[in-house]
């Protein structure tokens, strides 16, 4: 390892081989000659979205107020690039403008977004391998039925039976909704979420659901198949010296699977992944993406903890198989 593999113009630290750099600034010297420079900044990634088996990713960044797309050139497993530094979408006047979804079709890719608060949901295209994307629809999609409390966002787009349609949750995790994509924009199938929490909630593995939301979709074998995050309990009490010590709610990941987009299976056993910190409490997992490979299936996440406001960036699992 040398200076030269370190991501910002670090040094390299040969002794324990990893990328070191110097505080300064707000009262920190830099020492003679050396000049400050930014390498890091405060912000939340969210919502990161694979865009099929190539090596590109989008994932929304919020910084303060304001939520920017960006794009990410995958390197290696561990390690994410972005390119180009700059937001590749933006709209004129709004603040937030996050959670992609991308389908490619051929040179073209079609971004679906969330955008503004109340969120809506709006389309975009681009032609330069989603360096950059300019407005085709907005809105795509609207809020309108009651359950959606006046916002719709966190899309996933998916072609299956000779159509294009598009998952997104309703409010703040008050379900998800289902509707079919034309060139006209998005035409819901039914008027009530396809998932709202009392059809997640089991009285076993998965208590007190609060919150359904952030879908995302992948198809194999004529089988749609539903990754979502789901605001609950699992696990079960721990005993300490003053007795009974009630498990946390926390944010995990569950599972859906539908073959005609009218009835869905869940996942029989609550969340489909979970990481135990001890015998009562569970670290936050949600706004997953997955893709599957030859080599295997694998999961990127935004990790936090139970409480769901400590963020503490994107995660990566993989599944039997994969690397």
């Amino acid at each position: 390892m040398s200076d030269g593999d370190c991501h910002h113009g670090e040094a390299c630290d040969a002794l324990d081989d990893v990328c070191t750099a110097s505080l300064c600034g707000g009262g920190a010297s830099c020492g003679s000659g050396s000049t400050c420079v930014a390498v890091a900044e405060v912000a939340a990634l969210g919502e990161p979205v694979l865009l099929g088996d190539e090596p590109i990713a989008f994932v929304e960044l919020t910084r303060g107020a304001e939520t920017v797309l960006l794009r990410a050139r995958i390197e290696e497993l561990s390690r994410w690039r972005v390119d180009p530094e700059a937001p590749v979408f933006v709209v004129p006047g709004e603040a937030r403008v996050g959670a992609p979804s991308v389908l490619r079709r051929g040179a073209r890719m079609e971004l679906y977004a969330e955008v503004g608060d109340p969120a809506r949901i709006v389309r975009a295209i681009s032609m330069d391998e989603g360096q950059s994307f300019l407005v085709d629809q907005d809105p795509a999609l609207l809020a309108a039925e009651p359950w959606e409390e006046g916002a719709v966002g966190s899309p996933s787009v998916f072609d299956f039976d000779g159509a294009t349609y598009l998952l997104y949750e309703g409010g703040r995790g008050r379900g998800i909704g289902l509707c079919q994509v034309t060139e006209q924009g998005c035409t819901r199938t039914s008027p009530n979420p396809v998932l709202a929490p009392a059809d997640v909630e089991d009285p076993v593995f998965w208590r007190g659901v609060t919150a359904v939301g952030a879908p995302h979709v992948f198809v194999r074998g004529g089988i749609v198949r539903i990754v979502f995050t789901a605001r609950g309990t699992e696990g079960r009490a721990a005993v300490g010296p003053e007795g009974a010590l009630p498990p946390d709610p926390n944010d995990s990941i569950g599972l859906a699977a539908t073959t005609d987009l009218k009835t869905f299976s869940l996942y029989p056993v609550g969340p489909m992944y979970a990481r135990l910190v001890n015998l009562r409490a569970y670290l936050g997992e949600r706004e997953a993406a997955v893709r599957v490979l030859p080599a295997g299936a694998e999961m990127v996440f935004v990790s936090a903890d139970a409480s769901g406001e400590g963020v503490t960036g994107i995660y990566r699992a993989a599944g039997r198989g994969a690397p």
